[in-house]
């Protein structure tokens, strides 16, 4: 999910977004991080996004540093 990486592109947090969605800061964390999202979830989030569905979910395969937890994105060349 690309959710926290489109908030930091539009200068907002999750609580920011939250808000936007008229939920608590933590419904939305522990969705996230649970990956528990219902469709009509996903649409609500990518209209306050303002962003595609699509756009929610990674496009490149990625991988999560396990020393700092930085997300790599991989390219094929």
């Amino acid at each position: 999910m690309r959710i926290k990486e489109l908030c930091k592109e539009r200068g907002m947090t999750q609580e920011d977004l939250a808000r936007r969605l008229c939920i608590r800061p933590s419904s939305l964390s522990q969705a996230i991080s649970r990956n528990r999202l219902s469709a009509e979830y996903l649409e609500r989030i990518a209209d306050a996004l303002k962003v595609s569905v699509g756009d929610l979910f990674e496009h490149e395969p990625t991988i999560v540093c396990p020393h700092c937890g930085r997300i790599i994105r991989l390219k094929a060349e």
